[in-house]
């Protein structure tokens, strides 16, 4: 799905000292724009890991990164 790539490049953007991998899963939601809930496989300074973001793109196409969360 091509939101959810958009999605996964900002969140990229945003934590350069990690290298996000595969999203394993995707949630999107539609409210004033949409929000996408992704789980990713992540890569860091202390190993692999997953990781669940969630990040918002507005009416006007601006995305915004609300919570990145270790699961």
């Amino acid at each position: 799905m091509p939101l959810v790539l958009d999605a996964k490049a900002y969140v990229q953007k945003h934590l350069a000292a990690m290298s996000l991998g595969e999203v394993t899963e995707a949630y999107t939601q539609v409210v004033a724009g949409v929000n996408i809930k992704l789980v990713v496989n992540v890569t860091a300074d202390d190993g692999p890991s997953s990781w669940q973001f969630v990040a918002y793109q507005s009416l006007d196409g601006k995305w915004h990164l609300y919570s990145a969360n270790r699961i």
